[in-house]
């Protein structure tokens, strides 16, 4: 039996290949002149949101972890380091779940933490609706599209379900008679969603497409005033996994920041804005290998981490770097104990239903981090006898080993993009 394509993918953007990348002269430009920072809020959930918020935070740290092994352990990746969005996987899972059999979405639901979809839907609009307005001095932006092959319908009622809780912009096309055109429309709306960061996500399409699902997500942050200063920054020896390498380190000199540290991860976080957006850097021990601290890294661990963060008066060091990357998803949903989505399946969004479907996830991000603050966007033993972090005493975390990082809404959790960096 011949299988159908959908082609589900979400468009990144992080700045900065799965190969090391040198700190260019690139850099971020300021924001708009003259702002005043509004009040950091909350977004507010109801107890069903605020349930899906918390199950998907344990997503966030599973699919990022499941990424680095799948780099690890797949000999095409010259390099270890990676970035992926966990936030804009999930929300492309929930709008394929709900044109699913039952068994997949109940699947797919449970993949992302949850048994209630309709919970994951009203997520994903209050998402849409309120991350972009929760700080002016950082710029985010969340968007969804579906490109349907107008030689197929979807039903009714996927669509207003996707018009109303995804905000998702629907098209029909003519992928038989015009794919390259199909092709050219995509990009454009990658590139205008990302602000001109993935100008070409998709390099080919076949014609017998059915449908190609887009989730896009941009977020510019300038660092909390005065985090970094590039007179600060010094010339520093980072220890990758293949060796140490001289790179340029951003010093941010002692302040009070969230801190924890549990002798085998020290984890700090570093705010945007008016603080509704943080990046959290979690730096393994240096003893531990990147298989060690990989399995350590368990949602577990990083809720105990911030559990147990205090504020302290901190000074940190971190390496600017850039990196970006392309990943097929399918494996690593699959390695997170998702496989139906590497069988086929069958699709009620369609009418009529399609029996054999098959989806091909996809995935571009990119991460640039510097003085000024961070560009991302999406088209994640021995026992060792330690003090805990000790509220109001002084530290200094210098990242100079390999690390993961999160960038994180605050009130929700929402992991925008996540990763590790190896080498430099």
């Amino acid at each position: 039996m011949k299988k159908i394509n959908l082609i589900i993918s979400s468009c990144m953007i992080v700045l900065g290949a799965f190969i090391p990348i040198a700190c260019s002269s690139d850099s971020i430009d300021n924001g708009p002149d003259n702002v005043t920072p509004n009040e950091r809020v909350d977004i507010q959930l109801s107890s069903e949101t605020r349930a899906a918020a918390r199950s998907l935070m344990d997503f966030y740290i599973g699919f990022t972890t499941d990424a680095a092994n799948f780099v690890d352990n797949d000999a095409s990746f010259t390099s270890k380091n990676f970035s992926v969005s966990p936030l804009s996987a999930s929300m492309v899972l929930a709008m394929i779940a709900n044109g699913t059999d039952q068994e997949v979405q109940t699947k797919i639901a449970g993949y992302l933490g949850t048994s209630d979809i309709n919970a994951l839907n009203e997520l994903a609009e209050i998402l849409l609706t309120e991350l972009p307005k929760l700080d002016n001095q950082t710029e985010l932006k969340l968007a969804n599209s579906i490109w349907v092959n107008n030689q197929f319908k979807l039903t009714d009622s996927f669509s207003s379900l996707m018009n109303k809780e995804y905000e998702a912009i629907i098209s029909y096309n003519d992928f038989k008679g015009n794919i390259n055109k199909v092709i050219k429309d995509i990009n454009k709306w990658c590139s205008t969603q990302t602000a001109g960061l993935i100008p070409e996500f998709i390099k080919q399409l076949d014609p017998a497409t059915l449908a190609v699902f887009l989730n896009a997500v941009y977020f510019k942050g300038l660092w909390k005033e005065g985090t970094f200063l590039e007179e600060n920054t010094k010339k520093q020896i980072f220890n990758g996994s293949n060796g140490p390498a001289q790179v340029d380190m951003m010093h941010a000199y002692s302040a009070n920041r969230l801190y924890a540290d549990d002798g085998n991860f020290k984890m700090f976080s570093l705010n945007f804005g008016n603080s509704a957006f943080n990046l959290r850097i979690v730096l393994p021990n240096e003893k531990l290998s990147l298989e060690e601290a990989n399995s350590m890294l368990t949602p577990e661990t990083m809720n105990k981490l911030m559990q147990e963060s205090v504020l302290c008066n901190l000074s940190v060091g971190i390496p600017k770097f850039k990196i970006e990357n392309e990943i097929r998803l399918n494996n690593i949903f699959a390695s997170g104990n998702l496989p139906e989505v590497n069988r086929d399946l069958r699709l009620d969004m369609f009418d009529p239903a399609i029996e054999d479907g098959y989806i091909t996830f996809l995935q571009g991000a990119a991460f640039q981090i510097d003085e000024k603050g961070v560009k991302a966007a999406a088209v994640t033993g021995g026992i060792v006898d330690i003090l805990a972090p000790l509220a109001g005493k002084s530290y200094s975390v210098t990242v100079d080993r390999p690390f993961y990082f999160f960038l994180n809404e605050t009130s929700t959790g929402a992991c925008i993009i996540s990763g590790r960096i190896t080498d430099i």
